[in-house]
């Protein structure tokens, strides 16, 4: 079942007819300084439920295709990194495995430390650190995708176009409320086509700013997630 992660639980979604459209009353784009752009708002999360109906039956774990989307999402990591530091060099690292939350945030923790990077962790609030130096977001980037949670696999065509329709409807709009630049979306069918690696993220702009503002992005404005 897909989530809206932030301050709320995940949402059940009810089936309507023309889901995934948006309608010629809808609202107009949301105001930062409103109710509701955060997730916890009655009516975003019903005109989210009502506008997109139910997230599509999920599938079996494919091990090919875990693989795929682990190394897709290193490869998105790394080209953020990129956009910052054009000078860096992709380490070689080896892959430590999957692990539930509690142990995945203490072994990055502990993966940060031992590189020099000044990490805060807390078993109720997750990991905090501070990018200085060049090196500091290299070591950021080994530790966080060397130890990692299982991601969702093998994700259907219908669920990779519910993806899009929520990012473009309802993620775009609130970011762009925030004043975020989102790059246009290409068209869905190309969305759907180049998943697990594609090349829109409504969130990019996000890659250049502080850690603290990207927290604050992602609770005002949560993304889907399966």
């Amino acid at each position: 079942m897909a989530r809206i992660v932030g301050a709320v639980a995940a949402l059940l979604v009810a089936l309507v007819v023309g889901a995934g459209l948006l309608r010629a009353d809808d609202p107009p784009p949301l105001d930062p300084a409103s109710a509701t752009v955060k997730a916890v708002d009655p009516f975003l999360r019903e005109h989210v439920l009502l506008t997109l109906g139910p997230w599509p039956e999920a599938h079996d774990r494919d091990p090919i295709a875990l693989e795929r989307l682990r190394i897709g999402a290193a490869n998105e990591r790394w080209a953020q990194l990129k956009l910052v530091w054009p000078d860096a060099e992709r380490p070689d690292y080896e892959f430590a495995g999957y692990l539930e939350p509690d142990a995945l945030y203490e072994a990055i923790h502990e993966c940060l430390v031992e590189a020099g990077v000044r990490s805060e962790f807390s078993h109720s609030g997750g990991i905090r650190w501070e990018i200085g130096t060049q090196e500091d977001a290299v070591a950021i980037y080994v530790c966080s995708t060397k130890y990692e949670r299982e991601p969702v696999t093998r994700l259907s065509d219908a669920q990779v176009a519910y993806l899009y329709d929520y990012a473009t409807q309802f993620e775009a709009r609130c970011l762009e409320g925030l004043g975020i630049a989102v790059p246009p979306p290409p068209p869905k069918a190309e969305f759907v086509a180049e998943w697990p690696s594609p090349r829109w993220n409504a969130r990019a702009a996000l890659a250049v700013t502080s850690q603290a503002f990207a927290e604050h992005v992602r609770e005002v404005c949560p993304p889907l997630e399966p």
